[in-house]
């Protein structure tokens, strides 16, 4: 709109360390159960970078385990050789999620960046040396900026302090946090010394100059070098992505960068035809599933046959807190400690009121195992875990379902200007 030509940039998060949280994916299998499948990797891979992990033999137990239980369909073959091309032994855990993500949505002209490429890191050198140039001040400003989020009662992502240092160090592949001690010497975390002894921030930044492939930004720099290495005219991203914004904004101007509009990426529920027709025949809203798998019951069958049972149970209860309420008030003014002993008194029927009524629903429900059945599948598919789809879900089960164009039905749903969840008939 503004004439500024622009191309949509994926930044890998290869320099990431927790392995946990990429080597395993969830589907639905073909009953309608949540499934994870995880590639263990080697104890070797603990505390690398993960775009330096190397897939193992054992990918392929992994990518059969996830074959079987997505549904057969037309799409399933070409789809899984897909995923084989990419993930396959021999390969870069990076390199591979690189390799599928172009298939899936390379035709859209995205870029796929590896912040582990050798060229980047180099250029990546000198705003790591003016971070360290400046290094009293950058943590000064975090902590300051933390401090002041707290106060505004918001929650600070990132923990930090004025002897965090915002690189990493490098040391048989793996990363190793430094901190700046009162001495104003650097030493690795956790250990007295490096090297054999500790060492200066002029020794580092020579280190820096001469080895930047040696050093990797924590996550108060990462967003910097990446806007660094590249004019970033906006930010999309999740919500605790944006949250570290609002710490490391003053950085960008002690380090002569200028901080990027930020826009919060779309959040969508994909909500298969079936499970649209039980919602609406039970009356149920996408809200109700966060009441769990109990509250969603009870709706349902309240809503249902047995309205007039509940209805009644919501009348025994405010019939029983009316006139024990009348009844403590009038014991108060006779004597207060009678009226704190109706006080248990009335919550210990209440609670039982309330138990008589779970074991209702409960009874309800096991007579009706078609409706309790629905409802488990439709909040395993919509709100897994009591999390939303797009945190639990793994998209393959949906391509594996309706093939690529489900991509297509996606993209087309997003609207840029609307910031609200939205659920999308696939």
């Amino acid at each position: 709109e503004r004439g500024v030509n622009a191309v949509p940039v994926f930044w890998i998060a290869a320099e990431d360390h927790d392995f946990e949280e990429v080597n395993h994916s969830q589907v639905i299998d073909r009953e309608g159960r949540l499934q994870k499948i995880v590639y263990a990797g080697s104890p070797a891979d603990e505390g690398r970078p993960v775009g330096a992990v190397t897939i193992g033999a054992e990918i392929e137990e992994s990518v059969a385990e996830l074959t079987a239980y997505l549904p057969e369909s037309e799409f399933i073959s070409p789809l899984m050789d897909d995923l084989r091309d990419a993930y396959r032994a021999g390969a870069g855990y990076a390199g591979a999620f690189a390799k599928i993500m172009t298939r899936l949505i390379g035709r859209y002209g995205i870029v796929l960046i590896d912040p582990m490429d050798g060229r980047l890191r180099e250029i990546a050198g000198l705003i790591y040396n003016r971070a360290m140039a400046r290094l009293p001040d950058f943590a000064a400003n975090l902590v300051r900026q933390s401090t002041a989020l707290e106060l505004a009662g918001y929650h600070t992502q990132v923990h930090t302090g004025p002897e965090v240092i915002p690189l990493f160090t490098l040391e048989d592949g793996k990363r190793r946090a430094m901190i700046l001690g009162a001495d104003g010497k650097v030493r690795l975390k956790g250990r007295h010394q490096e090297y054999g002894q500790a060492y200066g921030q002029d020794a580092l930044a020579a280190r820096i100059e001469q080895d930047p492939q040696s050093f990797s930004p924590n996550v108060t720099l990462r967003p910097i070098v990446q806007d660094y290495l590249l004019p970033t005219a906006a930010i999309v991203g999740g919500a605790a992505e944006i949250a570290y914004f609002a710490q490391l904004r003053p950085n960008y101007e002690l380090l002569g960068r200028t901080a990027p509009l930020i826009l919060p990426r779309a959040s969508l529920t994909l909500v298969e035809k079936r499970h649209v027709k039980t919602m609406n025949r039970y009356g149920i809203r996408f809200a109700d599933l966060f009441e769990g798998g109990e509250g969603l019951l009870r709706k349902v069958i309240e809503a249902g046959p047995d309205s007039s049972t509940a209805a009644l149970f919501d009348e025994t209860e405010g019939v029983f807190d009316l006139q024990l309420e009348k009844l403590r008030q009038s014991l108060q003014s006779v004597d207060p400690t009678l009226a704190e002993a109706l006080r248990g008194g009335r919550e210990k029927i209440l609670y039982q009121l309330h138990n008589l009524r779970t074991r209702f629903i409960h009874n309800r429900g096991r007579r009706d195992e078609v409706i309790q059945h629905q409802l488990e599948r439709l909040s395993t598919a919509l709100y897994p875990h009591r999390n939303l789809q797009e945190r639990e879900l793994n998209i393959f089960y949906f391509l594996a379902r309706y093939g690529y164009g489900v991509i297509d039905q996606v993209l087309a749903a997003i609207d840029p200007e609307s910031h609200d969840h939205r659920l999308v008939t696939v």
